[in-house]
């Protein structure tokens, strides 16, 4: 998705627990963002989203009474959406956040590794070009799109690639 270079600063409303709140807004100003709000909950996120009209929203992906993703859904799905990262320790967050259209998922555990995402996107928005995490200029990362449920029944049942390998070469070995 390409937008034209935005010429102010850059905005973020952040929604996390309170703890994680302080720690993912050091983040976000660290990246070169303006916090403009934050809240603690999912209604209280979508009223500041609507007043604020924020670049990009960071959503826990655990909220009280329902889950980030699902807010992150909804305003993904309105017209002129933000950019939306979803924040989560889980490490299948990122798989998740693609799915559901996100621009990717950071750890409010890993301060370091938040911020450089949330610079590199930053620095996307503020070029004109922005590329989800699991893109990359020639394609989408096969890593990404990988059915991992297929390759891990693969193994489990002893079909894969690399068993079939070991058994020929068993059977026909090579001459020395």
């Amino acid at each position: 998705m390409t937008r034209e270079p935005i010429g102010r600063t850059l905005t973020i409303i952040t929604c996390d627990d309170d703890i994680a709140l302080t720690v993912l807004n050091r983040c976000a100003v660290a990246a070169g963002f303006e916090v403009v709000a934050d809240s603690t909950s999912a209604p209280e996120l979508v009223a500041r989203v609507d007043s604020q009209h924020p670049d990009v929203v960071v959503v826990r992906h655990e909220l009280v009474g329902t889950l980030g993703a699902d807010v992150a859904k909804e305003l993904l799905s309105r017209p002129d959406p933000p950019v939306v990262v979803i924040a989560s320790p889980d490490p299948g967050a990122q798989h998740m956040a693609l799915n559901i259209g996100a621009f990717s998922s950071v750890n409010p555990h890993d301060p370091e590794l938040t911020v450089q995402v949330l610079s590199e996107l930053a620095e996307q928005l503020t070029s004109g070009e922005r590329r989800s995490t699991g893109e990359r200029r020639s394609g989408t990362d096969r890593r990404v799109v990988q059915d991992w449920s297929k390759v891990f029944s693969q193994r489990r049942s002893g079909s894969d690639r690399r068993t079939i390998d070991r058994r020929s070469n068993e059977s026909n070995p090579t001459p020395e």
